[in-house]
């Protein structure tokens, strides 16, 4: 069958509503309007629930969220702990701070190790910082920021994470 093309409208109480007009006959129904929603309050619910979403309608669509050209969305979709590895790339290189500082906020188990080396690197503060607080940062990274990392307060961020960490 054919696409049928959706058609977006206000309804009476002002929500934006998309209409299918499907001719007769069998037809498929999928959920990827959501997810290309022109409403990005519609993106951003669905990347919120990244979980729930994820189970019901498949990884994909948490994929396609974060190529999302809404950066909002795409830090809700880095804070999803099961990215897979071209996701967590793909995020890693994001132009917005922002969303690789949600990233470093991942506490995906095992978080991969070049994750935290990129972020460790990253040339923006306060992803350096949200690093830190990775649970699978080691101690020699944290040492090692708390040493030489040009930005004071990622130097202590890490001197203080470091002293809850050793007895």
């Amino acid at each position: 069958a054919p696409p049928v093309p959706p058609r977006d409208y206000i309804d009476g109480f002002g929500n934006v509503c998309t209409r299918l007009v499907a001719p007769a006959g069998r037809i498929t129904v999928t959920t990827q309007l959501l997810v290309r929603d022109s409403d990005s309050g519609v993106r951003e619910t669905i990347a919120l629930y990244s979980d729930t979403v994820s189970q019901l309608m498949g990884v994909q669509f948490i994929t396609q969220l974060a190529h999302d050209p809404d950066a909002g969305i795409r830090e809700s979709i880095a804070r999803y702990e099961d990215l897979d590895v071209a996701t967590f790339q793909q995020l890693l290189q994001d132009p917005k701070p922002e969303v690789r500082a949600a990233l470093a906020c991942n506490q995906v188990n095992p978080t991969p190790a070049f994750v935290i080396e990129t972020l460790v690197n990253d040339p923006d503060p306060q992803v350096r910082w949200q690093v830190v607080d990775n649970d699978a940062i080691s101690n020699a990274t944290l040492e090692r920021l708390a040493a030489h990392d040009p930005a004071p307060n990622v130097r202590e961020h890490a001197a203080l994470a470091l002293s809850f960490r050793q007895p």
